[in-house]
This record gives C-alpha cells, structure tokens and sequence, in this order.
C-alpha cells in the first residue's frame, strides 16, 4: 500500500497522539449539564416530601396572613402559589415574621385566598423556616396534588437518569474502541462496498459498508453509520447524492481485526502535534 495514501497523522510511532474531538467534549458538557439541572430537580422535590412529613410528625399551628397569590403558566398547564406571612409561637410583640414565598396550593384553595386574609399555618417548632399552607387540614391529609407531582417528578427523574446512565455507558464505550484503536490501531486501504440512505432526527444518513484485508489475508467487512447526505430538505429519497470516500481508511486491531473502524472518528482526533498520549 503506498505510504502516500495514509494520512501522516497515522505514520506516527504508536502509541499515536490522539485528543478528543468537539463533538465528543460537547456531549460529555451536555450530560453534565442535564446531570445538574436532574439533580436539582430532584432535591427540590424530595426537599419538599420531607418538609411535609416533618410537619405532619411535629407541626405546630398558628395563624398567619396571605401576602400575594400568583399564577405561573406552564407548558402542561397553570400552577398555583401563595405568599404568607406568620409568627410563630408565643406571638410577643418582640416576635420576628416569618415570610414564606411560592407555597404550592391545590386549585381549589387557590380560588379562596386573597391577599390580608387569615390562613392556618403549621410550622416546625425547630426551624421555623419550615412551614406549609394548612388549610382545610391539607397538611394532615396529604395535599394529593403536591404529593401527585412530587411523586410523578421523583419517578420521572429517575428514569432519566437511569436512561442518561446507559446512554452514558454506550457512548464511552464507543469512544474508548476509537481511541483505542486510533492509538494503536493498524491503518489499511478499504473499499466501499454498499452505502445506503437511512433517516434519523437530524436529516438522512448514510450507511456504509466496507471491506479490507488483513495481515492474514481474511476479508473483513464492517459498516460505518452516520456519514453525511448531501441533498436538500423535501428532495425525494432516491434523489439523494452520496458523500463520496476519497481513499477510505481502516484501522483495526492486529490481534483481532474484527475490531476496527472506518477513520476518521467522530468522537477522537489524531494529531501529530498537541496530542495526548495517555
């Protein structure tokens, strides 16, 4: 094979540089990022189922005063909030306020506070930044809304995780194979055998199917999913043009050239220059 046809990146001693492409750092930003924000969501939530069971265990009741009610308009529908205002007990006149902002309340309630009115307030005796709305006993009784939210949020947040955990898996494993072998890989000529047009969320695709031959003289085929499709959007599928593959290149394992990839890699560069050789 003539060494003009492998890139000079590949002609490096191995363990070649290899770094991480942008895409890759894009999406390892982007888990963490959906991480944070799960996280949050779900500590904001089990915050609230614990806040409520303190005060089912040990509230104390007092009366406080609705200081505002709001609507906030949601893409699943409206949510309803109540700002209080209360001082706990003995109500001395040396006695702070404590103001509580955005109390969650069931519609119902929601249509019967106004602002100045006189509401029954459980609060936590030790803290009493904990406190909650108790009207009609909605505390004791478990406000089936808040609970049904909680309830649906927390399940809900959990399966994300763990779908965002095996998606993690998958896409680690991927990366490690590449940047396995784009290290240590075996650099050969290959030949684009099939390539067939597939849809997926960002536009149409091409998958192709290549062969090569290793040191051992086997014929080794693989494919190579998501290369690029140059058409326009609303020309019909058999219209689509092929990206050509000017001189394709594999690398694969000399041990085992079942394991292999069609170069370059989406997820790692190789680099003769700034490259990491870890």
């Amino acid at each position: 094979m003539p060494d003009r046809i492998i890139p000079a990146e590949l002609n490096q001693p191995v363990p070649r540089c290899v770094q991480n492409s942008g895409l890759f750092l894009f999406i390892i930003v982007s888990i963490i990022f959906s991480w944070g924000i799960l996280i949050f969501t779900l500590g904001e939530q089990y915050k609230d189922v614990h806040r409520m069971e303190i005060l089912k265990t040990r509230g104390v009741a007092t009366q406080g005063i609705i200081l505002d009610t709001y609507i906030k308009h949601g893409k699943w529908g409206n949510i309803y909030y109540a700002n209080y205002q209360f001082k706990p007990l003995p109500q001395i006149e040396s006695t702070p306020f404590v103001t509580q902002f955005k109390e969650l309340v069931r519609t119902d309630i929601f249509q019967e506070l106004h602002r100045g009115q006189p509401v029954p307030i459980l609060y936590d005796p030790f803290d009493p930044n904990i406190s909650s709305l108790n009207v009609e006993d909605s505390v004791h009784t478990t406000n089936p809304y808040r609970q049904i939210q909680s309830n649906l949020t927390m399940w809900y947040g959990f399966l994300v995780a763990a779908i965002m955990t095996i998606l993690l898996v998958i896409i680690y494993y991927i990366y490690y194979g590449e940047k396995t072998l784009i290290k240590w890989g075996k650099p050969v000529l290959a030949t684009i055998v099939n390539q067939k047009i597939y849809y997926e969320r960002g536009g149409r695709r091409i998958a192709a199917t290549y062969q090569f031959v290793d040191d051992h003289g086997n014929k080794i085929t693989g494919i190579k999913q998501g290369l690029p499709c140059q058409d326009k959007p609303g020309d019909d599928v058999r219209n689509s043009v092929v990206q050509p593959i000017d001189n394709p290149i594999v690398l694969y394992n000399p041990k085992n050239s079942s394991k292999n990839m069609l170069y370059p890699s989406d997820l790692v560069i190789c680099s003769n220059t700034n490259g990491l050789k870890d």
